[in-house]
């Protein structure tokens, strides 16, 4: 496994040679520091929550028009996607729920956003293949989670707290 970080929660997985990107979201490209070019081609998309810093229709589109790829998501973020007019198949998980695509197994689970001074949107996070977890903005272990290798664990958002950090990592495990 390879994990390449670009910025905020922009993060490559690659395994068996294919990719997976989380969260492509403005605060990556907004300096012009990294561009769609950069990340280059993914085979899946998996997106947490509709905070701009995690989710940009527009960088969507721009990804999708270099290379095809699909999108794991839930509900709420499918409903966005369409009114957006973001084109990729969309594969809509629940709680607990899971697909094998594009090469990779992934689990869905509802966790809360961590509280901050706007609304909070539906967050999920994702296990990958077994082994790897993106808990989007969220310091919650989800019910029945098992053990894992890889956290990418947040520590950037203006919620999150090194206590915070240190706690979940202990959860997790």
């Amino acid at each position: 496994m390879k994990l390449q970080k670009f910025g905020h929660s922009c993060v490559v997985l690659e395994e068996k040679g294919k990719r997976l990107l989380f969260d492509p979201g403005l605060f990556v490209f907004i300096e012009n520091v990294v561009s769609v070019a950069d990340i280059g081609a993914v085979d899946v998309v998996v997106l947490t929550h509709t905070h701009p810093d995690h989710y940009a229709p527009n960088i969507l589109k721009e990804l999708f028009a270099t290379n095809p790829y699909s999108i794991v998501t839930h509900q709420h973020i499918a409903d966005q996607l369409a009114v957006d007019g973001v084109d990729a198949v969309v594969h809509v998980l629940g709680s607990g729920e899971h697909v094998e695509v594009g090469g990779f197994d992934i689990v869905a689970h509802a966790v809360p956003h961590e509280q901050i001074p706007i609304p909070c949107p539906n967050n999920f996070g994702y296990v990958i293949n077994g082994s790897m977890y993106h808990p989007g903005d969220s310091y919650a272990v989800p019910e029945g989670f098992g053990a894992i290798d890889t956290l990418l664990l947040p520590t950037g958002g203006p919620w999150a707290t090194t206590l915070g950090s240190v706690t979940f990592v202990e959860a997790v495990k």
